[in-house]
């Protein structure tokens, strides 16, 4: 019965968790009857079926539910650390109005510009442990509930969009980019699980937005950190290029060099080189003409001109790994050893005189043993250079025993990986036939690789133009001297002398110097000389220094082919040369002193080595006209250390703008002779001695298909 004698007409069904019907409910809650509901364990009244409050949450703020249902009433604030409410509804203590924003970072991101209710990202993904609620930067792991992040800390797992660890998903860039694999947003090929949960491993049916290829994904390309010659950005190369104008592959070809070659008619994507082997550091991807040496710059930041291969000189790169015949190289190894190793030696020191084949000597001795990481060596040419006058004299520290200087060589047994049985090579070693040396005395000697540019008929170029000789003319010529820089066969307006020009080092200086667009002046000894140096090196005037007594009348001569003076002067002779070269200078000349072989034999510096009369030189005249005189030796260029010297002229060489002559001798027991004619004058060019006739150690078949 209802209270007050109210008709009760239906009660509520018990499991709805209503006690007493409408009218008994009103009766006991007066005006508000109707609106609430009474729990069925007694608790307390809760809002009936239908009917929302209007005022919002005290736990989060919301307005379509009470606290009392708030799936956040246990959570704790990020302002005050209290459970119960959030930062959004969160009460300063001395205040009673509701916190706006946080002090704290938000507990699901780590930011500090909003709190949990308001962030985006609430609802994504954990890039850690995989939870809904949290991202990475801010989870806690299972095993260290108490360890709470700070915020703005990097996770420690990769990003599930892109795999990296720099960053989390939320801020992920690539979040929003099409899977390549399975076509879905969210994630990127490297990521991606296959049905069994488990990232794939098969490659993508599309193009790598890198380079373009579909052996593989973006994740994988080893190009995603090259710069893309079109627009200059890192990511992405020319191939795939999209202009910012259209979003579209660019097609047009680009304006910088091929990567791959050098060349600006195509880009890397379509370079039919892109797979060969660099000849300079092995690797594959790109050829020498564009390698980068340890300073990180490419042969053609190098001064001069680019690199190359010799004329004459074999086909294929320096530094390429020979292709040797096993059976040949077995029987030039066992022929080496057959008999006992000739060495050169020096009889006695001399001061003074003319050298001759009186001075020297031939031993044999038992060639020694290849130790690990050693090599044996078999000599192929040895030089004969002015400068080893100087190193018979007694005051240079000479004594009896083995001579030593440039020779050209080849490996027959490598215990080192840095050489290989048929490499040809040049260094400074005794001239001893066959020498078994370690590798790092072989780095001590400047050894330079000369393998795919000379073979062993043509050895002796890695002894002139490829060797010490080329390297002192390029050194001398564009890092001393200086010319002033013209294009290409247009005159520079400047004046170079060179002495001894049909020598060595000279018809090499006169050949780049007429490349440069100077105006060439050359000595020479006797009309045949002079004559080779107009038709065959390309001099602009030739003196016979023969018809010159004195620095007077060779300045005289040398007036008559420059009248105005000259800027440069490439000094070999010293003497009456130096004296009227200096006389002949312009205000801010340049001399390049290479040598002196006019003095070499004279023994008035017995002590100091190289000998020789002193030249008249006024150091007050050096002054006003601003002249600098520089000595220099071919060591920095020849080993690398500056410039591109030895890609730069076997490209000139094998592009036939340098012409070579040289004087060979046969045998080993004739360098003395050899040695002599430097100082006669009964040489042409550079003069080296044949230690025997080498057969190659590839088979005439093989060579003719690699050329």
């Amino acid at each position: 019965m209802a209270k007050g004698g109210a008709k009760v007409e239906k009660r509520a069904d018990p499991e709805d968790g209503w006690k007493y019907t409408l009218d008994e409910f009103k009766e006991c809650y007066g005006a508000k009857a109707g609106q609430k509901k009474w729990d069925a364990a007694g608790e307390g009244a809760k809002e009936a079926p239908g009917k929302k409050d209007t005022k919002a949450c005290s736990v989060c703020g919301k307005t379509n539910h009470l606290k009392a249902e708030c799936k956040f009433k246990d959570k704790e604030c990020s302002v005050c650390g209290k459970v119960g409410h959030l930062a959004a509804v969160c009460k300063a203590s001395g205040t009673t109005e509701t916190k706006t924003k946080s002090t704290r970072p938000c507990t699901v991101c780590g930011k500090t510009n909003h709190v949990k209710a308001d962030c985006k990202s609430k609802d994504k993904e954990c890039g850690t442990c995989g939870k809904v609620g949290h991202l990475s930067a801010v989870c806690r792991d299972s095993g260290d509930a108490g360890s709470k992040p700070e915020a703005g800390a990097k996770p420690t797992k990769p990003c599930t969009v892109c795999g990296k660890t720099n960053h989390v998903k939320a801020d992920c860039k690539l979040k929003d980019k099409e899977c390549s694999v399975c076509g879905k947003v969210g994630h990127l090929a490297a990521v991606c699980r296959n049905a069994e949960g488990k990232t794939t491993e098969t490659k993508s049916a599309k193009a790598c937005s890198v380079c373009g290829k579909t052996n593989h994904l973006r994740a994988d390309c080893t190009l995603k950190d090259k710069e893309c010659s079109i627009c200059g950005k890192v990511g992405h190369l020319a191939a795939v290029c999209k202009s910012s104008a259209t979003k579209e592959t660019k097609s047009t070809k680009s304006t910088k060099a091929c990567s791959v070659c050098g060349k600006t008619n195509h880009l890397k994507a379509d370079c039919k080189l892109k797979d060969k082997e660099c000849s300079i550091c092995g690797k594959v991807g790109h050829l020498a003409a564009v390698c980068r040496d340890a300073e990180g710059k490419t042969a053609a930041e190098g001064s001069g001109k680019g690199a190359g291969k010799g004329k004459g000189a074999g086909k294929g790169k320096a530094g390429r790994k020979p292709q040797v015949d096993p059976e040949l190289l077995e029987a030039a190894v066992a022929a080496a050893l057959a008999v006992p190793a000739k060495t050169l030696e020096l009889i006695a020191p001399l001061d003074e005189g003319m050298p001759g084949p009186e001075h020297f000597k031939i031993t044999e001795a038992p060639v020694g043993e290849v130790t690990e990481g050693g090599l044996l060596l078999e000599v192929l040419c040895v030089s004969a250079d002015p400068y080893q006058r100087s190193r018979i004299k007694s005051g240079a520290g000479a004594v009896a025993g083995p001579v030593s200087g440039f020779v050209t060589a080849r490996v027959l047994v490598s215990k080192s990986p840095k050489w290989h049985p048929g490499d040809i090579l040049g260094a400074a070693l005794p001239y001893t036939t066959v020498q078994a040396i370690t590798a790092e005395a072989l780095d001590k000697t400047m050894a330079w690789k000369l393998t795919g540019l000379v073979d062993e008929t043509t050895a002796s170029l890695g002894l002139g133009v490829l060797g010490m000789t080329g390297s002192t003319a390029y050194g001398g010529f564009y890092d001393i001297l200086k010319p002033k820089r013209s294009k290409a066969g247009e005159p520079n307006g400047e004046t170079i002398f060179v002495s001894a020009a049909s020598g060595a080092v000279g018809q090499l200086v006169g050949q780049m110097a007429k490349m440069a667009g100077c105006t060439v002046i050359g000595s020479a000894g006797g009309p045949a000389k002079c004559a080779l140096l107009k038709e065959k090196f390309g001099y602009d005037h030739a003196i016979d220094y023969k018809t010159a007594a004195t620095a007077e009348e060779l300045k005289a001569l040398l007036k008559e082919c420059a009248p105005d003076g000259i800027d440069m002067y490439f000094e070999n002779v010293g003497g009456i040369h130096f004296d009227a070269a200096l006389a002949s200078m312009k205000p801010g000349g340049r001399v390049a002193v290479c040598g002196a072989i006019s003095q070499y034999n004279d023994g008035g510096n017995a002590k100091g080595g190289l000998g020789g009369q002193a030249n008249n030189l006024y150091l007050g005249g050096l002054i006003y006209p601003q002249l600098r005189i520089e000595g220099f030796l071919s060591q920095r260029w020849l080993s690398g250390q500056k410039g591109n010297f030895l890609r730069d002229t076997a490209k000139m060489f094998k592009q036939g703008k340098l012409n070579v002559t040289e004087t060979v001798t046969e045998g080993l027991e004739n360098w003395g002779a050899a040695f002599q004619s430097l100082f006669t004058g009964a040489n042409n060019g550079k003069v080296v001695v044949k230690v025997a006739d080498f057969k190659p150690l590839k088979k005439a078949e093989e060579k003719k298909a690699e050329e």
